[in-house]
This record gives C-alpha cells, structure tokens and sequence, in this order.
C-alpha cells in the first residue's frame, strides 16, 4: 500500500526563448524555469541557463535579476536564496524588464553589483510561499511589454557575450515525484526491509 501511494504531481516547465536583449543574446533555448508545488502553500522554482549562460543584473534601469507575476497578488516570502541573491520586496511592485514591461516581483543577483564581472552560474533552486500559493498561480503575463512573458531572466549570453533579458512565453507540464510521496515510499521501504529481516532472525 505505502509503495502504492508514490504518485506524480504536475511541474509547470517555461522556456526561456525570447530573445529580449538590446543586442543579440542568439537564438534556441535560452534556459528553463520549472515550478513544482513542493508542499502546501510552497512553491520550489529553479531557474537553470543554457550555454554557459550567466545571470546578471545589468543595471538598465531596473533592479531584477529573475521577475515574474502572481495572480492576486499575495504577500510571499522567498527561502533557500543562495548567498547574494535577495528578494526586492516582499509584496507586489512595479520592476520594469526591458522589453517585456512590468513585473509585480523581482529576485535580484550578484549582490546588487551590475556588470559582467560579477555575473553567476546557475542552476538556482528557491521556494516561493504564499497562502494558497502553487504552480497555476505563476500565470500572469507582463504589463505593458511587447512581447509579454510569464517570466523574464536577466543573462550575460554564453553565445555570444552579450547582455540583457529573456523571456518565457509559454509552458509544458511534466510528472514529478512530490516530495512527500517520496518520503512516504522511503518509510514504507525501511518498513519492509525490518519486516524481512525480522522474518530472517526468526527462521535462523
């Protein structure tokens, strides 16, 4: 029964496609954003680059790294941001991601430090909370931009060099393992290898 209870939850995966770079930052997929409903109210996002791409904060004018919307707008909370990333604010704003337009939250890099010098690798794994918070909840669109993106990564470009953002326009799902699942099939695993080994001390 324990084994049986493993199911799969669904993960929201956005490629980043859109070229919004100032100047060619190339074509194909630039990286992936996947969000995946880690427990109630908790969202697990990680942002992965392609192309020994790096994130950066260019300094245009705004003052993001990775942007994206929320629907209604709640109140969240950022965990397990590595060393030098920050979250801008906890609450809905107004962080422009040339050409894309407005996003209501940002995650900021590097420290705060623009320029290619101090740009990182990914991949970056953090978890978003919010009350009723999961992945459906990552579905509005950037205001005021052309194209709109559900999210937008600022990048120094492993093809060719250069700075600025991209954008997801869409996204696919994939079945994930939930966590929790995989912490139960843990349990009822150890459960049966003591039951087999009580049965082993017995027959000896």
């Amino acid at each position: 029964m324990l084994l049986g209870s493993a199911t799969a939850a669904r993960a929201d995966v956005f490629q980043l496609t859109i070229d919004g770079c100032s100047a060619d930052c190339g074509s194909g997929v630039f990286g992936t954003v996947t969000v995946t409903q880690f427990a109630a109210n908790d969202v697990q996002v990680t942002v992965a680059l392609n192309d020994n791409s790096k994130f950066i904060s260019t300094g245009n004018g705004h003052d993001s790294t990775i942007d994206f919307n929320l629907l209604a707008n709640p109140t969240i909370a950022v965990t397990g941001l590595t060393t030098g990333w920050s979250l801008v604010s906890t609450t809905a704003g107004s962080h422009q991601e040339a050409p894309f337009g407005y996003f209501d939250y940002s995650i900021q890099c590097c420290s705060g430090n623009n320029g290619a010098g101090n740009a990182v690798f990914g991949p970056l794994t953090f978890h978003v909370l919010a009350a009723g918070l999961t992945p459906l909840s990552f579905r509005d669109l950037s205001s005021s931009g052309s194209p709109n993106a559900y999210f937008a990564v600022d990048i120094l470009s492993g093809q060719t060099g250069m700075t600025g953002a991209v954008g997801a326009g869409g996204f696919t799902q994939q079945a994930v393992p939930e966590p929790a699942s995989l912490m139960l099939l843990g349990t009822g695993l150890t459960a049966v290898t003591a039951a087999v080994r009580r049965r082993r001390q017995r027959r000896a």
